[in-house]
């Protein structure tokens, strides 16, 4: 009987292990499958143009962008979310991101300082994403995104497999953005594409990550 006992209790402890290692990764650690955890840190080399201004160069000004998650920070609803601090050559801009349920919620500096701020995030990602998956914004107009495929990043310094393109598109008041997001679950957004028309010339941006640190 001891011997069959013993038989037994490995018998379940061999089918605990083997369900420990085929759980989904994705469901155990969806908090950091967009990575936003404070000490976290993306460099980007940026290619800016605005290619419709008179007298712009024909090549883009390139310059590097360093992203860091810098701490936590309640905001006008007594809620918290991560700092986000952009270090770009002419000065540093701010954003705050957090999640909420299977939400990503970025909301921009200048538009975050009221309650009612907080009803209209300027991006949203919903994870896990899949191909074809489509959410809309908050934002007054067309404010839709779309998961269009999954495509490898190459980088000087990195190669990014299975990035996920997601598409923006937002149509307002004199404003048209035709943005794509190319996210590497757990390392983060790994390529920008940016094209801003905002009541003048349009601008064009594309950012490529140098190097990172997450957590």
């Amino acid at each position: 009987m001891k011997n069959f006992s013993i038989m037994i209790a490995k018998y379940f402890y061999l089918i605990f292990l083997f369900t420990a290692c085929h759980k989904n990764p994705v469901d155990n650690n969806l908090s950091n499958y967009f990575p936003n955890n404070v000490g976290n840190t993306w460099e980007y080399d940026v290619a800016d143009s605005t290619l419709s201004s008179p007298g712009n160069p024909s090549t883009p000004q390139h310059y590097a962008v360093k992203v860091s998650i810098i701490g936590i920070k309640k905001l006008a609803d007594g809620q918290d979310a991560a700092i986000w601090v952009y270090k770009f050559p002419s000065g540093n801009d701010t954003n705050y991101v957090r999640q909420t349920g299977d939400t990503i919620k970025t909301f921009y500096n200048q538009y975050s300082t009221t309650v009612e701020d907080l009803n209209f995030p300027a991006v949203i990602f919903i994870p896990p994403f899949t191909i074809n998956q489509r959410w809309n914004g908050k934002l007054y107009g067309v404010d839709s995104f779309r998961v269009v495929r999954q495509t490898t990043i190459n980088t000087p310094n990195h190669t990014f497999d299975d990035c996920f393109d997601i598409y923006l598109h937002y149509l307002g008041p004199n404003t048209e953005l035709n943005d794509h997001y190319y996210i590497k679950p757990f390392v983060g957004i790994t390529r920008k594409e940016l094209i801003h028309y905002m009541n003048g010339p349009i601008l064009y941006q594309t950012w490529t990550l140098k190097t990172y640190i997450v957590h």
